[in-house]
């Protein structure tokens, strides 16, 4: 559990599993630059059976930047507490924050595999992600104005119940070059 982070922080390279609570959980960040894994895969972290969420972001605020890459974030949320079980992002607002969840596999989560609850004035790029057989949405976003959302290049989002994408009050959108089938609703 890491609150109100500014300034650099890393977390890359560790195994989080069959914990009574997150994976992961990182409160506010606020004029920071988070890299939950990185660029070469062993720097990736491994977050599985987790009794909540796998990985959990309350807030992204002031200017920072959030990159999420290579992680291994699977069979989460195993208490069905939440509706999500693979990632949740909360409000990612206050001008030219930036997110960027890359190279990922978030797959075998309860609930939904990615959750994105406000995005305003920022910027958020999905891509090369594996996102399947998840319970409901492959990636839920909620509500977004004034943003730059790019959801691909090179996503595969399959096996869910419900949307492989699923965009509620959200506008800013660019959808391309994803693999998108066998959910529930395409």
């Amino acid at each position: 559990y890491l609150n109100e982070l500014t300034g650099t922080v890393t977390i890359s390279g560790n195994i989080t599993s069959y914990n009574p609570w997150y994976g992961i959980y990182l409160g506010i960040i606020t004029e920071a630059t988070v890299a939950i894994g990185g660029e070469d895969e062993s720097a990736g972290n491994t977050i599985t059976g987790n009794i909540y969420e796998g990985l959990y972001i309350s807030s992204v605020d002031d200017d920072s930047t959030v990159t999420v890459q290579n992680n291994t974030i699977d069979e989460n949320n195993t208490s069905e507490n939440s509706d999500t079980g693979g990632i949740y992002l909360g409000p990612v607002n206050q001008s030219i924050s930036t997110v960027n969840v890359y190279d990922n596999s978030i797959s075998g989560n309860t609930g939904r595999g990615f959750y994105v609850n406000l995005v305003q004035d920022s910027t958020l790029n999905i891509s090369g992600n594996i996102v399947n057989n998840n319970t409901t949405q492959g990636i839920y976003i909620d509500q977004a104005s004034g943003s730059e959302i790019t959801i691909g290049e090179g996503n595969t989002i399959s096996g869910h119940s419900d949307a492989g994408i699923y965009l509620n009050s959200v506008s800013g959108v660019n959808i391309t070059g994803n693999n998108i089938q066998n959910n529930g609703v395409e």
